[in-house]
């Protein structure tokens, strides 16, 4: 296969504030524009090519083509992802941290996430009767508390909502500039030292876990080099799971309004049809998108559709 084709470009200086303040539609509106699925521009000072649609997405996930280290910018590992996370390694270090996630996702773990999840609803909700709420908040402290009984992460009652609020703070902040971005940042920093706090007492023996619970595999994961994680990785990848599970509340709250505003799928979701709920849970998820674009770069010079990708661009 030979590159033929020229990549339509999106001629400006650098269209990082138009990034800004179009969002989520700033690829889509050029793809549109353009009449293509792939152009260029200039984005943070630096080259970057821009691609939308299903083999694009399939494009992107091949890591022999590309890498995601050192990708995402600072702002969003200071607020949503933390530093050395899986989201950000490669090779031999990618795939031992990515099985250590893949062995938290037993069967009959999945089994307690959902006995949880509908008890800890049934409880929560049952307050709830004759009062106005703001299912958002509520949800959010819902899935905090699941997410820690599920991960083995104690949990006290006076601590929930600052722990779910930070949580929340940390997904809120990622994309936002201004006060929102670094409450953000001050929200990781607290969670974690707070979850730096449960590695070290499980490894000291003050705190035992169950095994094969996320905080107890974590603890004592090894990695390629058969190292114990140190306390501070060990820390973002157990926030890399409770965090995901309470930033699922946007999706419920979503759902609801999906729910609200289409009342034929709010009787549709109360039969039996197991396969008209994923239907609508990955309608719900397609629809209210959680993140604008995903990124990695070209770890080698590649061709795409006859389009040329140079090694080390930037590719969304």
């Amino acid at each position: 296969m030979f590159a033929n084709k020229k990549i339509p470009c999106d001629v400006t200086i650098d269209n990082s504030l138009s990034m800004l303040l179009e969002g989520y539609c700033f690829i889509q509106n050029r793809c549109l524009r353009y009449k293509t699925d792939i152009f260029q521009t200039r984005l943070l000072g630096q080259k970057a090519i821009c691609m939308s649609g299903e083999e694009a997405a399939k494009f992107l996930y091949n890591n022999n083509y590309f890498e995601r280290k050192d990708v995402a910018p600072k702002r969003i590992q200071k607020t949503l992802t933390g530093q050395n996370g899986v989201q950000g390694l490669d090779g031999d270090a990618h795939i031992n941290r990515k099985q250590m996630f893949i062995s938290i996702m037993t069967g009959e773990n999945l089994k307690k996430l959902t006995d949880y999840t509908y008890w800890q609803w049934k409880v929560n909700s049952a307050r709830w009767h004759n009062n106005d709420i703001i299912l958002f908040d509520e949800a959010q402290v819902i899935m905090c508390q699941l997410a820690c009984r599920w991960a083995g992460i104690p949990l006290k009652k006076h601590e929930l909502k600052q722990r779910a609020t930070d949580l929340g703070k940390m997904i809120d902040g990622f994309g936002a500039i201004g006060l929102r971005h670094w409450q953000g940042r001050c929200a990781r920093k607290r969670s974690e030292e707070w979850i730096r706090g449960i590695i070290r007492k499980i490894r000291t023996g003050k705190l035992s876990p169950a095994k094969g619970t996320a905080a107890y595999i974590i603890a004592w994961h090894r990695d390629q080099n058969q190292k114990l994680l140190n306390t501070q990785v060990a820390s973002v990848e157990l926030l890399n799971i409770i965090r995901p599970m309470v930033a699922i509340a946007t999706y419920i709250t979503f759902g609801v309004l999906a729910m609200h505003e289409q009342p034929e799928c709010r009787k549709r979701l109360q039969t039996r049809d197991r396969v008209y709920k994923q239907m609508f849970v990955e309608e719900v998820r397609r629809y209210y998108p959680f993140t604008p674009y995903i990124a990695a770069r070209a770890k080698k010079n590649l061709i795409w559709k006859k389009y040329f990708i140079k090694k080390g661009t930037l590719v969304l």
